[in-house]
């Protein structure tokens, strides 16, 4: 998280927008291993779907409860789950304003993750 956070500072936009997903895919990753007690990731969730690994997480059903706890939180959700991986051989987005925003949904999302991990 620190990485993107560092790049978008820098105006890096398009490393910003990368790493902050791979954040989240990251964050998610280590809520699995925590979930599961066990050290390593299964092979059968290394994956970069973000809607998926909240599912391995054990984290799908408290997303659906914040839905109508904290609708900011839920927002953001939604605007974090069109990140892919595969953007990176893509033009991802390099707009400050588009990223600043996608940022800004990553830390709501990141810091809900990181109270399960």
């Amino acid at each position: 998280m620190q990485e993107a956070e560092s790049l978008l500072m820098n105006h890096f936009h398009s490393g910003a927008y990368y790493f902050g997903g791979i954040a989240l895919e990251v964050a998610l990753k280590a809520t699995i291993v925590k979930h599961l007690q066990t050290d390593t990731l299964p092979r059968l969730m290394e994956m970069h779907d973000l809607n998926n690994l909240v599912v391995f997480a054990g984290l799908w059903k408290e997303m659906q409860l914040e839905k109508h706890r904290s609708t900011n939180l839920f927002k953001a959700w939604n605007k974090v789950t069109d990140w892919k991986v595969d953007r990176r051989y893509e033009l991802p987005p390099s707009n400050p304003i588009v990223v600043n925003n996608f940022m800004l949904n990553v830390k709501t999302v990141f810091k809900w993750i990181e109270m399960h991990w």
